[in-house]
């Protein structure tokens, strides 16, 4: 059962308003000239991708009920049961929360999406690791939702028909995958190899696909946090230069450093926490 605010107020609460009879998923144009967003139909298409085959298949039957009263259907929320006209937004929030913190589920999630097992401590670290790094509110969203795999590119827009094709929008040959986009593409590898200067003694060009990803550990833990802050800025730029298909240049990779360099510094100064700020950036120069 999913119960999203937004979809219920367009009208759009039963598995017939997204699905036709064929089994298949409504026409975009169709959500969008009810006034649904992006956002809503990716809502849409994560929900028919869970919706058991054998329902899909029965949306031509004559015993579909179609007029069951939406206020009475009923959840099961820790336990108990509360129908949709009694459920609080506190109930939901919970019951979420409850479910992101199952590290089972954030293992499987972290393996279906990346290809990679972790162990829970791996985990934990890889999650906290963007707080870890960097004040910016920006850049911590950004990973968290790359964690999730719901940062999308042409990979994922295609599955979504949203796009002709699933290619990279830098070199236009390849799936444009995460690992693909942030990694492997040889126009994000110039990238890269661009930045290879930026520390003196940590060539980002030889850093593995794992660790642009999921970041690194260094003994020093104030170029660590600087190290991972940079890593997230160029993957930051990469997904944003996809919609102009022009890559970021190193002067606007430092522009941006610099910029968060400085919004830090206002916030160490206002939390008098100057000394954990120079330690990070006294290795940005």
């Amino acid at each position: 059962m999913v119960y999203n605010e937004r979809l219920h107020s367009k009208d759009f609460f039963r598995l017939e308003h997204i699905i036709d009879r064929n089994g298949d998923i409504k026409p975009v144009n169709l959500f969008l000239s009810k006034g649904l967003n992006l956002m809503d139909i990716l809502n849409i298409r994560d929900i028919y991708g869970v919706v058991p085959l054998s329902w899909k298949r029965d949306m031509n039957s004559s015993n579909l009920d179609t007029n069951s009263n939406i206020e009475s259907t009923t959840f099961i929320i820790k336990g108990n049961e509360i129908t949709l006209e009694n459920i609080t937004s506190r109930n939901v929030y919970t019951a979420l929360v409850t479910r992101l913190s199952d590290v089972v589920s954030v293992k499987e999630k972290m393996k279906n999406i990346h290809k990679c097992n972790f162990s829970e401590d791996e985990i934990g670290i890889i999650f906290n690791r963007p707080r870890w790094c960097t004040l910016s509110s920006i850049l911590r969203e950004f990973q968290f939702k790359l964690l999730h795999g719901i940062v999308y590119t042409n990979h994922h827009l295609q599955m979504f028909n949203f796009v002709d094709t699933n290619s990279c929008s830098f070199c236009n040959k390849h799936d444009g995958t995460y690992q693909h986009l942030f990694y492997a593409c040889e126009v994000t590898r110039t990238v890269w190899e661009g930045c290879n200067n930026l520390f003196g003694d940590i060539d980002l060009s030889t850093l593995s696909w794992e660790e642009i990803q999921f970041g690194i550990d260094l003994p020093n833990k104030g170029k660590g946090q600087l190290v991972n802050h940079v890593l997230l800025v160029i993957k930051l730029l990469l997904f944003l230069g996809r919609k102009t298909k022009q890559p970021p240049t190193i002067l606007h990779i430092k522009s941006h450093i610099d910029h968060d360099k400085v919004e830090e510094e206002k916030l160490a100064i206002s939390r008098n926490s100057t000394s954990l700020h120079l330690n990070k950036w006294e290795n940005w120069h």
